[in-house]
């Protein structure tokens, strides 16, 4: 089973893409997504939450990149730690399929950034497509230190059962990235 829920997440596994920064060992998610967003040109959303009046708050995602892509970062750790950020991304995925207000809540908080008409545009379009067809990508990003390269075998079980699990449930393109030393 070990082997057989590796191989299932393989094809949707991306490790140390150009569009993140390395991890620097010892960092925290916070800092390193204020370094990600600042080289990659991302949105910064972390702690930025959505609050839908009558509904609890929650976090579209960590990082936007003006690509459509839905990040949310987690250092690897325990299984339960890393079970939240699963939690996470798909709540906050079928919040924006399912409420044209949190969809909206997103679009403001993206015209804080006062980005270029055409980014803001693809941006708004990639959020809208929300509620029909998805056009962004939803990647849960796993920071850390790891045993040379950064491996999907490396997290424990549960998680990678977890990350299976998130990625059969998830309403769109979702991918699983791995960002190592």
């Amino acid at each position: 089973q070990n082997a057989g829920i590796g191989n299932l997440l393989a094809p949707q596994l991306t490790v140390n893409p150009a569009l993140l920064p390395p991890y620097h060992s010892g960092e925290q998610e916070g800092p390193y997504n204020k370094r990600a967003a600042a080289q990659g040109g991302h949105f910064l959303l972390d702690k930025n939450l959505v609050r839908i009046p009558g509904q609890t708050s929650f976090e579209p995602c960590d990082l936007l990149s003006a690509e459509g892509l839905f990040i949310h970062v987690k250092r690897k750790t325990s299984s339960a730690t890393m079970s939240h950020v699963v939690a996470q991304a798909l709540v906050s995925t079928q919040l924006l399929c399912s409420d044209a207000t949190a969809r909206d809540l997103l679009d403001q908080a993206l015209l804080a950034y006062s980005p270029p008409l055409p980014t803001l545009q693809r941006m708004r379009d990639h959020c809208a497509s929300f509620a029909a067809r998805p056009t962004g990508t939803v990647e849960v990003v796993i920071i850390g230190s790891w045993r040379q390269q950064p491996d999907i075998t490396q997290l424990p079980l549960l998680t990678r059962i977890n990350l299976n699990n998130w990625r059969r449930q998830m309403p769109c393109e979702s991918a699983i990235v791995l960002v190592g030393t």
